[in-house]
């Protein structure tokens, strides 16, 4: 887009109408249910989780993690990925702090598990915040 077309585009904003509005207005007007927020231990429970999940990575080790019936060894999970030992395990530090997985040593081995509670936590956390206000796409 050259300056010329972005000038027209802002000429033709600052003459569009401006809508009045009173101080009491609002865009969407208050449907009158009330929505409970989980607690703040809660909450930053589901927080947690969802920023360890939010990593592509983390969730791939997650779910590779997740899917196994026993615990899993560290050296297993490096083997599946084209990232560093060293990257792996601070995916793994990062999943267990947030509740995703726990972690026991086995020799000079650490052996990872899903902890069902962490993604429980957010799982509430979303019934908690969607309980009546979200939508089925159809």
């Amino acid at each position: 887009m050259d300056i010329d077309a972005v000038r027209a585009t802002v000429t033709a904003v600052k003459r569009l109408p401006a809508v009045a509005r009173t101080a009491d207005a609002a865009c969407c007007p208050p449907d009158g249910r009330s929505r409970t927020l989980p607690g703040t231990a809660s909450q930053a429970r589901a927080v947690a989780v969802f920023k360890a999940l939010a990593d592509a990575t983390r969730l791939q080790v997650f779910a590779l993690v997740a899917s196994r019936p026993e615990p899993i060894c560290v050296c297993d999970i490096v083997s599946q990925f084209d990232v560093s030992q060293p990257t792996i395990s601070h995916h793994l530090r990062v999943l267990r702090d947030a509740g995703l997985v726990t972690a026991t040593r086995r020799g000079a081995w650490m052996y990872y598990a899903a902890d069902a509670r962490g993604p429980r936590a957010a799982r509430a956390a979303l019934d908690a915040l969607c309980a009546e206000g979200c939508t089925q796409s159809p």
